[in-house]
């Protein structure tokens, strides 16, 4: 009984984090090729100037590594400051629903002691899943941004520099 709120927020967490990552990964991918379709001509140039494409998509993904660590830092922080009032708002969600669900009237044979019900979460992101997170961030990251250099260096400079309006 004193386990059950918290199973269900479990599965709620879960189901979260995969939508979460889905579509957004999704929709990073999209941001990563609209945002180096925008610089189209500002890679072109670079290439016609002589600059390889190695050297371009490696001068992307640190700009990119940079905007990652900085979200990182600024999302952490932010996460960390609203993780305990949003996870202890949750689970006062599933007692309430646990509650709701318990219409059967429960009779004691004798004295029992029952429980304290869990009323809070600490909520405090350990080492791991810090490291974790930034690997997952990293990873999405750079993913997207590969599919973004992929897509711009089918392009040949000339063409670039002259499908310019």
């Amino acid at each position: 009984k004193i386990v059950k709120p918290i199973e269900g927020l479990k599965k709620v967490s879960n189901m979260f984090l995969i939508l979460v990552l889905g579509f957004g990964g999704s929709i990073l991918v999209l941001i990563s090729i609209l945002s180096i379709r925008e610089r189209k001509y500002e890679i072109g140039v670079l290439r016609a100037m002589g600059m390889k494409k190695g050297k371009v998509g490696l001068g992307l993904i640190y700009e990119n590594i940079a905007l990652i660590l900085v979200s990182l830092g600024i999302g952490l922080g932010i996460a960390s400051l609203v993780s305990g009032p949003v996870s202890n708002m949750l689970l006062q969600g599933q007692l309430e629903a646990k509650n709701n669900d318990m219409s059967t009237v429960m009779v004691s044979l004798g004295p029992q002691s029952a429980p304290d019900p869990i009323d809070s979460i600490n909520a405090a992101l350990s080492a791991d899943a810090i490291l974790l997170i930034a690997l997952v961030a990293l990873l999405l990251g750079l993913v997207s941004v590969i599919i973004g250099i992929l897509y711009i260096n089918r392009y040949e400079p000339r063409k670039i520099l002259t499908e310019r309006n």
